[in-house]
């Protein structure tokens, strides 16, 4: 029987291995290999509670044996029940001193629970049976990633696959490890390895799903699912992952008879009533979403993921979301969830009393709430900085989103700015970028002109990034009307009274719009720098992870437009917001042939920072501002 299930385990073939150990141990109870054997295929089935049963039967049958208790503890690290693996590591190094891949699962134990020094002592240990041996490498590249010393632990992983590549623990190292560094090819090749050596270990398994995802490898991932679901056929999460790939797949039908069944087995479950609820919106049955939620509060009214989707499946059926609000507050009063979120009802909506009546009250439920701190610090910016920096510095709850991390850290550092701390400031504000905003669009690639020219009439309205022109392209509107055009390419018509607003320019913009005359609006670049992270941008550009490459795109970009203005100087006008902006005005109607208000042209004073406030930034953005000097010189602005 032993031999049955071994030759079936090394064919892959769970089941088989399943039924030829339940047989084997039905026929010799007392037989500790038949446990064992029958361990290891409940271990591939999914099974790890019958499997870690198994294997102690085992030990209690074959107290000699250190295979036992290392395979329980393997067990163990897999479920993350750290203790428990290095007891029975220790266990199989006690029985049997020679026993390296012991050493080192309790090494990892060790670590696990941040004992460096017992880690260490483990380390000495494996060593002393086999220095060289991949899974000692493998514990050296542990510890270095413990000291956060990634890339020689990344060094030792590479060194342990490359001298034992069918050894699971190394591809899974190597694999995760390239996971976390965000390069998603390199982490699906070794951890397909390692699920390849070891399919039964679900968090390789897990990972790897990840990484097919992260790739938008839609089919091999649902593929991967598909094949879990065949060793844990009851895996909720499975079942979810699978419905939301089969939807992005374009297979939303098949998904929601799936997702019908789960709610009928967890009618509260909050993720499986989303994804239905979604998929319902889409299949046009948004009706009996919304009575599927509201079965499930009848049933758990003080559960406040069920009523966030009761609020969103209303919002799609154009419901008022306050009288939702208003039920989960009677619900649930205490709800810290249902204050921020009517906050921010009020809020959008323009309810400026009534959004910090809301935020005070949810936040004495919880102090540092991000979106009621934020709006009471809103409340105090102008009258005391100070204290709107204590309400934001006293976020403590994850924000829930980009846009709130953003919100809490933008007026964090106009609060900075207010009291006169630059520098600090300068920090947040270089912060902000490592959360960008979905969006906005990332920054496009500027492109030298090639090709034939395009044929283009008409004026072209630009501004720099940091330029808020949304009081200009109003009034634009206003005043031309139906010569206003939605496009920057519709000037392609040949028609010499169109205008368009371009967000972005580069050579080959230009080069396309060969014809047309430019509008520019520009500012100081240091202060558009400051103004673009601070407040955005009106073409909502997302600026880049790193200032410094924001500033540079802002120099090689705008070079289009000055090289053009060097050839022919009539079809560029720069018009500077911070300047004279009754001249600028003047100019620009003369351009336009009707009369733009100076109003128009002025900067937005309640969403920018005065013009010059870059001076109070000048040692704290120094390498920034460094860069643009090149545009500051060609836009005649002062170096200093």
């Amino acid at each position: 029987m032993s031999i049955e299930t071994t030759e079936a385990l090394k064919s892959g073939d769970v089941a088989a291995a399943l039924a030829a150990a339940r047989r084997a141990v039905a026929k010799q109870p007392e037989d500790a290999q038949a446990h064992y054997l029958l361990g290891v295929s409940l271990q591939r089935s999914g099974d790890l509670r019958g499997a870690e049963e198994a294997f102690e039967q085992a030990i209690a049958l074959a107290p000699e044996n250190a295979e036992y208790p290392f395979a329980l503890a393997t067990l163990a690290l897999a479920r993350g029940a750290m203790d428990k693996a290095e007891t029975n590591a220790r266990l199989a190094t006690a029985i049997d001193p020679n026993h390296l891949p012991a050493y080192v699962l309790a090494g990892q134990a060790a670590l696990a629970r941040r004992d460096r020094d017992e880690a260490e002592a483990r380390l000495r240990l494996a060593r002393r049976v086999n220095e060289g041996h991949p899974l000692v490498i493998l514990l050296e590249g542990y510890l270095a990633r413990f000291d956060k010393n990634e890339d020689q632990a990344m060094r030792l992983f590479a060194a342990a696959v490359k001298a034992a590549p069918d050894l699971p623990a190394a591809q899974a190292a190597l694999g995760l490890g390239f996971l976390s560094r965000g390069q998603w090819p390199f982490a699906e090749q070794a951890l397909a390895n390692a699920h390849r050596l070891s399919p039964g270990n679900l968090s390789v398994s897990r990972a790897l799903l990840d990484a097919l995802r992260r790739q938008g490898k839609l089919a091999e991932s649902l593929a991967l699912v598909e094949e879990l679901q065949g060793r844990l056929p009851g895996d909720a999460g499975l079942r979810l992952a699978r419905a939301e790939l089969l939807v992005a797949l374009g297979r939303g039908n098949e998904a929601l008879e799936d997702m019908e069944a789960m709610v009928a087995e967890h009618p509260t479950d909050p993720q499986v009533l989303g994804i239905t609820l979604e998929l319902m919106r889409l299949a046009g049955r948004a009706a009996e979403g919304l009575a599927l939620v509201e079965a499930a509060l009848a049933s758990a009214p003080t559960d406040d993921r069920l009523w966030a989707l009761r609020g969103r499946i209303g919002g799609t059926m154009g419901e008022d979301p306050k009288l939702v609000l208003d039920r989960w507050i009677e619900a649930i009063p205490g709800s810290p969830a249902a204050w921020e979120q009517l906050t921010q009802f009020h809020d959008t909506a323009g309810q400026a009393e009534a959004a910090l009546d809301a935020a005070r009250r949810g936040l004495a439920i919880v102090p540092g709430l991000p979106v009621a701190s934020v709006v009471v610090a809103r409340s105090l910016i102008d009258t005391d900085p100070a204290a709107a920096l204590a309400q934001l510095e006293a976020v403590r709850v994850q924000p829930v989103s980009v846009h709130a991390t953003r919100s809490v850290l933008g007026w964090r550092a106009l609060a900075l700015d207010r009291l006169g701390r630059h520098d600090e400031a300068a920090q947040v504000l270089r912060g902000i970028s490592r959360y960008p905003v979905p969006e906005h669009q990332p920054l496009p690639q500027p492109i030298p002109a090639s090709g034939e020219p395009g044929p283009a009439a008409g004026t072209v309205l630009w501004s720099l990034p940091g330029v808020r022109v949304e009081p200009m392209l109003v009034a634009i509107r206003e005043s031309l009307g139906e010569r206003v055009r939605p496009g920057a390419e519709a000037l392609a018509t040949g028609d010499a009274t169109a205008v368009a607003f371009q967000s972005f320019v580069d050579g080959q913009v230009v080069h396309q719009l060969d014809g047309a005359t430019w509008l520019a609006v520009v500012c100081d670049p240091r202060d558009a720098l400051l103004n673009w992270q601070m407040f955005g941008s009106t073409q909502n550009l997302r600026a880049a992870p790193d200032l410094r490459n924001s500033a540079q795109w802002l120099v090689e970009t705008t070079q289009a437009l000055l090289d053009l203005a060097a050839r022919e100087p009539a079809r560029v006008q720069f018009l500077r917001q911070d300047g004279d902006t009754g001249a600028e005005a003047a100019r620009a109607s003369q351009v336009l042939g009707v009369d733009v208000a100076a109003t128009a042209i002025a900067a937005p004073g309640q969403t920018l920072f005065p013009a010059g406030h870059w001076r109070h930034y000048r040692q704290a953005l120094a390498e920034e501002f460094a860069i643009l000097a090149p545009l500051v010189q060609a836009l005649g602005y002062p170096a200093d």
